[in-house]
């Protein structure tokens, strides 16, 4: 019966039809393979977008939440009339005199002070680090980040910070 079969259908239209169902075999494995692999690429894909967002939403947050403590800050400030001046005039008092303060920074998270400033010598430079080391009670968490010493000038460079503390 087959036998018959194959003697209606000529031979080339056969091997045409067996030709075609073999590429669209094949063409179908290779799509699915492609598919498969975008699927893939597009799931890493998110994953990476949801880090970032993830990343991104936590900085967002923490910098909201400064500024609304700022904000509340000020808004303590102006309903008990508190002047801001004295707050900001207050440490450069009591630092020492022989200090040439270069740059001040006020970080917001634990209202850390960083200075960086010069002093003249090495002698100057042990009176700093002692006059720190003696008013620990104004100068909480005192702590030297960085320091150099310029020979042409006979200067050292110094980086400190510390929280400041007035009872």
């Amino acid at each position: 019966m087959l036998k018959a079969f194959l003697e209606l259908i000529p031979k080339r239209l056969f091997y045409f039809l067996v030709g075609g169902l073999v590429v669209s075999y094949l063409g179908s494995y290779v799509l699915n393979y492609l598919t498969n692999f975008n699927y893939r690429k597009i799931d890493e894909i998110k994953s990476k977008i949801e880090s970032t967002k993830l990343e991104y939403s936590d900085q967002i947050r923490a910098e909201t939440y400064q500024a609304l403590m700022h904000f509340i800050m000020l808004k303590y400030l102006i309903d008990n009339k508190k002047s801001i001046i004295p707050l900001i005039n207050e440490p450069p008092k009591y630092l020492p005199k022989f200090l040439k303060i270069n740059s001040v920074n006020i970080e917001n998270k634990g209202n850390r002070i960083s200075i960086n400033g010069q002093v003249d010598g090495w002698i100057n430079y042990a009176r700093f680090k002692k006059y720190f080391q003696n008013n620990g009670n104004l100068f909480k968490e005192f702590k030297i980040d960085n320091f150099s010493y310029d020979n042409s000038l006979g200067v050292i460079n110094v980086s400190f910070s510390f929280i400041f503390n007035k009872q």
